[in-house]
């Protein structure tokens, strides 16, 4: 882990290949211990906070676990499906996974 003092306007760069990331201290909020970030990047690169993150994570790792919507098995031969409209438009094949939202 690298730990670094900077102080406001200061930053640093994260650089991979032809990509890089530029973050910096935009202030500094006086008697407390608060600092805002500013963050220079590609619009292809995705940021969250650190809890906003794990919690995207979480909701991924609960939607892996859950069947896909139109998703079937069989018991015996017959189809069985995830929910009714599957059974009812003859359609087993699975599409996405449901996510729920933030």
């Amino acid at each position: 882990m690298l730990v670094l003092a900077r102080y406001q306007n200061q930053g640093l760069t994260l650089k991979r290949g032809d990509e890089s990331i530029r973050i910096y201290v935009a202030s500094v909020r006086p008697g407390s211990m608060s600092v805002r970030l500013g963050i220079e990047a590609d619009k292809e690169w995705v940021i969250h906070r650190d809890e906003i993150w794990q919690a995207i994570e979480e909701q991924n790792n609960r939607a892996s676990k859950t069947p896909a919507v139109g998703h079937c098995s069989t018991i015996e031969g017959q189809p069985v499906a995830a929910n009714e409209s599957a059974v009812q438009e003859e359609s087993c094949l699975p599409t996405e996974l449901i996510t729920p939202a933030l």
